[in-house]
């Protein structure tokens, strides 16, 4: 018999959905399956689990979401995009997602991040938080993300950026910091992405960006 893991998330909004995407699954006789589609596993109500290809649950104030998985199931991508009534990213799921490659939490209304947000997704390479609220990042929040290459901040309420909170990025290529609302930034904010590629800026105090800012960010493209 296969062993399960079962996984709870508790969304406190209304007509909130979760959608797992690019799931490997290995079914344990040398053959294995990848599901292009997007799946939804929804719990509504309490005495009946759907698990369905195309679900979206459309009532609920308290809805209970189950991720139901064999051990050998791959989990690479997570999405939570476009669900408006999502202000408070669930803290401590994604430790069932080792091998996570993309999240996507863009065009909902998050408003922090904090450390425990993103904690041991070591191999996370996409990060999209464009199109929210977020005006805080705690200055710890990407401490594990070794391998991030493309991180979206684009279209927040951020006012800073500190010395920290991109100090661990050392393999990033990709920043937009676009459409914000940043007044500070730290002289050491940007010195640990060696590796930069390309930065979004505009929207912003144009009078912050200056050529000392930028003095380690050798590959970066104008």
């Amino acid at each position: 018999m296969q062993k399960l893991t079962i996984l709870i998330i508790i969304f406190a909004s209304f007509g909130a959905t979760l959608c797992l995407e690019k799931i490997t699954v290995d079914l344990g006789e040398g053959t294995s399956s990848i599901l292009n589609q997007k799946l939804m596993v929804a719990f509504i109500p309490e005495d009946k689990v759907i698990f369905d290809a195309e679900y979206e649950i459309s009532s609920g104030w308290f809805t209970k979401i189950f991720i139901m998985f064999s051990d050998s199931i791959v989990i690479n991508g997570f999405s939570l995009r476009a669900n408006r009534n999502i202000f408070n990213l669930p803290v401590g799921v994604y430790k069932s997602f080792p091998f996570l490659i993309s999240f996507d939490g863009s065009r909902s209304s998050i408003s922090n991040i904090n450390y425990k947000h993103f904690e041991n997704l070591k191999a996370l390479q996409l990060l999209r938080l464009d199109e929210n609220k977020i005006s805080f990042i705690e200055s710890n929040a990407f401490k594990d993300l070794y391998d991030l290459k493309n991180l979206y901040l684009h279209q927040n309420l951020l006012t800073s950026i500190d010395g920290t909170i991109l100090s661990r990025l050392h393999n990033l290529l990709e920043l937009s910091l676009d459409r914000n609302k940043i007044n500070y930034v730290a002289e050491n904010a940007f010195d640990s992405l060696t590796e930069l590629r390309n930065l979004t800026l505009a929207e912003n105090n144009d009078e912050l960006w200056t050529e000392k800012l930028f003095k380690n960010n050798k590959k970066l493209k104008y």
